[in-house]
């Protein structure tokens, strides 16, 4: 299934996805499992982003209809299955058993909360989700099943199934990154920003070169670019990466988070003071590490609104450009002396 915004591990709030359709069975006896997927936890994440339990939980509830006699029971199960394997199976995680109401059609009836640890599963290994270099991302698909059976007469039996993919992200924060020096890991909701297009100003392909990500972590936002070279190459003439935010909608951007090839990571412009810095606006200095093409910027989450205005530009040689922005062929708008939010995107917050 293919998702815009991908659902991600996360702390005990937990990031969820809507349940799939009806599915209409033989006889004309139908059941409806409307459930929300949650990866709702993560225990013994080390601070060296290594994963040791990994649970996901289901909750929701099922109706169904069309029955020739009363139902007697119901079996709810939770299942899950490497998307990544040559030969993926489902295994079940765990199970429950509701007594629906003695009718031949209900609807909304509830199934509390399924719940299981991943690595208990044999197709599933704590390697596969962790991320044990300092500063890197590990990104991991699972597919969630829940089946839904209803009993009724001596045999009979209805079933319904609903699935969802579940993107599984940890990041290992540098160290350095926090106030202690100290690396940790993090879990947050994963959402693709965008990826750069055709710019068709540009002397070169600017296709796929840039693409951005953010992890929406509890303290901290923790923007993901992968950049190619020789964009992000630090022997490169002029090569430069600029995120610009808009948190407050206003119209105009309130700051940026730069790096390039001449000066490292950086957010004030020397040229300019017309504007506040990042520093200034935030209270703490750009918090950026690079990794060959990967960067990653670091941003207080109080800093962001919900939705906020966002743009990426990228450059090198001094005039060919790469956007993630409303228009392939522009990020940063010459209005207002080139302080407008004018072709930044509109950005959801997804906890």
């Amino acid at each position: 299934m293919e998702l815009n915004r991908r659902n991600v591990l996360k702390g005990a709030a937990g990031a969820t996805a809507a349940g799939i359709g009806v599915a209409a069975l033989t006889g004309g006896a139908t059941a409806q499992s409307n459930a929300e997927f949650t990866a709702n936890k993560i225990e013994d994440a080390t601070a060296d982003g290594i994963v040791t339990s990994l649970t996901v939980s289901v909750t929701g509830s099922f109706s169904f209809e069309g029955l020739d006699s009363a139902a007697t029971n119901a079996t709810v199960a939770l299942a899950a299955r490497d998307s990544s394997a040559e030969s993926p199976e489902w295994e079940t995680l765990t199970t429950t058993t509701v007594t629906p109401p003695a009718a031949q059609q209900a609807d909304g009836v509830g199934f509390g909360t399924l719940e299981g640890d991943l690595l208990s599963l044999g197709q599933f290994t704590g390697d596969q989700f962790s991320a044990d270099g300092d500063g890197t991302t590990n990104e991991s698909d699972v597919e969630l099943q829940l089946t839904v059976t209803v009993d009724y007469g001596t045999s009979s039996s209805v079933t319904d199934n609903t699935a969802t993919n579940l993107a599984v992200v940890m990041n290992n924060t540098p160290a350095g990154a926090t106030g202690s020096g100290e690396a940790g890991g993090e879990l947050g909701t994963s959402y693709h920003i965008g990826t750069s297009p055709t710019n068709p100003d540009a002397d070169v392909e600017t296709e796929g070169v840039l693409d951005v990500r953010v992890i929406y972590g509890t303290d901290y936002y923790t923007y993901l670019v992968d950049l190619a070279e020789p964009w992000s190459d630090p022997a490169e003439d002029h090569a430069n990466l600029g995120l610009g935010f808009d948190v407050d909608q206003s119209g105009s951007w309130d700051f940026q988070v730069n790096w390039s090839s001449a000066d490292g990571f950086f957010s004030a412009n020397d040229s300019r003071d017309d504007y506040d810095s990042y520093e200034t606006v935030v209270g703490e200095p750009v918090d950026g590490t690079k990794d060959g093409t990967q960067f990653q910027f670091r941003i207080p989450a109080d800093a962001i609104g919900d939705p906020y205005l966002f743009v990426a530009n990228a450059s090198y040689g001094g005039a060919t450009h790469a956007n993630v922005s409303t228009d392939p062929a522009h990020s940063w708008s010459s209005a207002d002396s080139w302080t407008s939010s004018e072709y930044f995107l509109e950005v959801p917050v997804q906890e």
